[in-house]
């Protein structure tokens, strides 16, 4: 089984994380990809975390620091988890202002089509169905 898996949906990058936990090895590879795809120059890039149960510190700065340097480029990033999971992972990783996360790969997808401009310095919400 891959770790993780690349697709792209028209301009947008997604990352799958094939995961149930995320630790220092797995993040410095992680960490590589996601430059990899700013370097080819992806700047809506979606992490697919739906399968992931644990997230370390490592993991939780890797996403902080993509996000800082996609938004240095008015590029955006954001983050599927499941609805359970979303509201936990924003306090415990204090990404609230930071990064959106929605519940389905779907949601996530549309709502990159259906945001016209990009924009740095996204506001934290949570999106559901």
């Amino acid at each position: 089984m891959e770790y993780f898996r690349r697709e792209t949906v028209d301009d947008i990058v997604i990352e799958k994380v094939n995961l149930t936990n995320i630790t220092l090895i797995e993040a410095k590879v992680f960490w590589e990809r996601l430059q990899s795809d700013i370097h080819s120059g992806y700047l809506k890039i979606i992490i697919d975390l739906s399968i992931c149960s644990m997230i370390d510190s490592t993991f939780i700065q890797i996403l902080v620091n993509i996000h800082r340097i996609i938004s240095q480029r008015n590029g955006e990033m954001r983050i599927v988890l499941p609805s359970a999971q979303s509201t936990e992972f924003s306090k415990v990783a204090g990404l609230s202002g930071l990064i959106r996360v929605f519940n389905s790969l779907e949601i996530a997808i549309n709502n990159f089509k259906s945001d016209t401009t990009v924009k740095p310095g996204v506001v934290f919400r949570s999106y559901t169905n």
